[in-house]
């Protein structure tokens, strides 16, 4: 396509024809002033923002997420706080994932490193055959994973032990704290990195949502850190939870997934806020938007 674009300019020029979007032909001599830059940014016309009906469709989804934020906000909203901190009610004391996996609750399987040409670039892998290789380096960058395995790779892997893959209600632990969370992995499979973990738990003695919600505590990092620096790792297995009843369990986890639902919307609204931002700045800037004259009020 690259190729096609740069040649054909020289064919269009010599018939007449019009170029293709995004090119120009410019005569030679006109690159040859005083400064000599062929960048061709200085030439090529500037994209066009996105068309109205594009812009329609953003602001459709702007508010549906509005809705959908307010309809969570409102299930959440009669949850008050008690006026002093303290164990939950029921609570008989913390417990850790280190006790917790000796007791045959949990397990946890830690993160591996696939060995050479299994993990392949996002782009050239067929997103429906493939599996998501999730590491601390995409976290950091606030990205999603770059990388993916097909699922015959991470069928195999999973069966030698060489690669870890998370199973439905996993719950997934970064161990690194300057990116630490914990949630359930509920959309997976998806192969782990090095530094994140897979609690794999007994349904009948812990309830995946609140060991998630309960593990995410800031007070949990701080805590489980191995030392005192901002490249700490976290020692998965000195992370606490309260001791409850799978009863009471249960009912806490449905808060924590409404809350996870809410976060996940507000991370959905603000990415979509910033993207009709930087749209409706651009095209006002290239003069490509219809203002309304609304008179002067007063």
């Amino acid at each position: 396509t690259a190729v096609r674009a740069h040649r054909a300019p020289d064919r269009g020029a010599a018939a007449g024809a019009d170029v293709p979007p995004g090119t120009k032909t410019v005569p030679v001599i006109d690159l040859l002033d005083e400064q000599v830059d062929l960048t061709p940014a200085r030439h090529v016309p500037v994209a066009a923002p996105v068309a109205s009906p594009g812009l329609g469709e953003s602001w459709s989804g702007f508010d549906g997420l509005l809705d959908r934020l307010r309809d969570t906000a409102a299930g959440l909203s009669p949850l008050t706080l008690a006026p002093d901190a303290g164990d939950a009610p029921g609570s008989q004391g913390p417990t850790t994932v280190g006790e917790l996996t000796r007791a045959g609750a949990l397990t946890v399987h830690t993160g591996q490193s696939p060995a050479d040409g299994v993990v392949r670039d996002a782009a050239s892998a067929a997103v429906d055959g493939s599996v998501p290789y999730l590491t601390v380096q995409h976290l950091l960058l606030g990205s999603a994973p770059h990388g993916r395995i097909s699922r015959a790779d991470a069928a195999k892997g999973r069966e030698t032990g060489t690669l870890t893959v998370t199973e439905p209600a996993d719950v997934v632990v970064i161990g690194s704290s300057r990116v630490f969370d914990a949630w359930v992995d509920d959309g997976g499979p998806t192969v782990l990195g090095p530094q994140i973990h897979a609690l794999r738990v007994d349904p009948s003695v812990l309830d995946p949502w609140f060991l998630a919600g309960c593990l995410r505590a800031p007070a949990n990092a701080r805590q489980a850190g191995t030392h005192a620096s901002a490249t700490s790792r976290i020692d998965v297995r000195r992370l606490q939870i309260p001791r409850l009843p799978l009863a009471e369990q249960r009912r806490y986890g449905e808060v924590f997934r409404r809350l996870a639902s809410f976060d996940g919307l507000l991370r959905e609204t603000r990415a979509l806020g910033t993207e009709l931002t930087r749209t409706l700045s651009d095209g006002l800037a290239a003069g490509r938007l219809t203002v309304e004259d609304r008179g002067h009020e007063g």
